[in-house]
């Protein structure tokens, strides 16, 4: 998996946004009541309006991402489930998200320390408003 961080910011967003916004994401899109997510081109990445990053905002998102992915590897025996895991998480694992977290705040120029998960998602969803507005 080392690879995603390497591949270009495009990846390294899609990447963050799997662990930073997906959670999110899932609570507002979905449309199965099973218990198993559902993805597909046009209901997942496709309607998240990304930001403008600055080179140096970049390579921020390009560290963090690659950050969580060295934490991740110091247990290559353990699974996502064990990894992600609220109680047991690793503290690397977490720190490497909390970074990454405020990384990709920074890009969307989010405030990092007030913004809470309800206004990150009101946010995100006048993005998307404004965007699917310019189409009409």
């Amino acid at each position: 998996m080392q690879f995603i961080a390497k591949c270009g910011i495009e990846y390294g967003l899609q990447f963050v946004t799997q662990f930073f916004l997906n959670p999110l994401d899932s609570l507002y899109t979905k449309k199965s009541k099973k218990s198993f997510q559902s993805y597909s081109n046009t209901i997942v990445y496709n309607n998240i309006p990304w930001p403008t990053p600055t080179d140096d905002q970049k390579a921020k998102i390009e560290q963090t991402a690659q950050a969580i992915l060295d934490a991740r590897a110091l247990y290559p025996d353990s699974s996502l489930a064990d990894l992600y895991d609220e109680l047991t998480m690793p503290v690397e694992l977490r720190k490497a998200h909390q970074e990454n977290d405020r990384a990709v705040m920074a890009a969307y120029g989010f405030p990092i320390k007030t913004t809470t998960e309800s206004q990150c998602v009101a946010e995100l969803f006048k993005l998307y408003q404004e965007l699917t507005n310019k189409d009409q």
